[in-house]
């Protein structure tokens, strides 16, 4: 598996890490794999949008499509992918879809789960997908390992990990915000957007706290 095929949440790369290729010289895609790739990434562009239940739908029909090939390790790349999502909003909320199915989960997917749940190990950083390697490994400011990630899934991801380890600064937390902003992606933009509230009210900073609950009232309307 290649390094781009490794994001395991990007809708652009999820029918290469459940084994499609692009290449035309291949036999046809069978269907069952089109339309579970179809509906995570309908499904992860309605849960950042807010469209919880259209997403809980989508997300159920990838299931169902991938169940039909009785391979539980797909299962459980699907499920990785719907935790990682979670952090990309701003949940915190504790994720233990993935862990059930973890014993059929590959190593590089059993450390990327370590990296967002859990504690990694001294090994999972060589094993993560490329744009989280440098975050992992320390030593750069987060907010310029983050800032460096080209995809805004992924960016958002890193700093749902630095979040939930209390690591985030108002910088990280800064870009989180507009790269959500800049997507249009209504249920991220006031995740972030709270957290940035709150760290605002907490610290004092008073301006950056009334902008942001001017930017949650305007997200916050239909």
């Amino acid at each position: 598996m290649n390094d781009r095929a490794r994001g395991y949440v990007s809708i652009f790369v999820f029918s290469l890490v459940i084994g499609l290729s692009a290449c035309t010289t291949q036999p046809p895609v069978p269907d069952w794999q089109s339309r579970a790739s179809e509906a995570l990434a309908r499904g992860q562009q309605d849960y950042l949008s807010g469209q919880v239940r259209r997403a809980d739908q989508e997300f159920k029909l990838a299931l169902s499509e991938l169940s039909r090939t009785g391979q539980p390790g797909l299962i459980a790349r699907a499920m990785l992918i719907q935790c990682a999502l979670r952090l990309a909003t701003a949940d915190l909320t504790d994720c233990g879809w993935f862990e059930q199915h973890a014993a059929e989960a590959t190593a590089e997917e059993r450390a990327y789960g370590r990296y967002l749940w859990q504690v990694p190990e001294a090994q999972d950083v060589s094993l993560l997908p490329r744009q989280y390697q440098l975050l992992a490994a320390g030593g750069t400011s987060p907010s310029l390992a983050i800032a460096a990630m080209d995809e805004p899934v992924s960016r958002l991801i890193a700093a749902g990990v630095l979040l939930r380890r209390g690591q985030a600064d108002p910088g990280v937390i800064a870009l989180a915000v507009e790269t959500a902003s800049a997507q249009g992606w209504r249920r991220a933009v006031i995740g972030w957007l709270s957290i940035q509230e709150d760290l605002a009210r907490r610290t004092g900073d008073r301006d950056t706290q009334a902008r942001a609950k001017r930017r949650l009232e305007t997200a916050g309307q239909p």
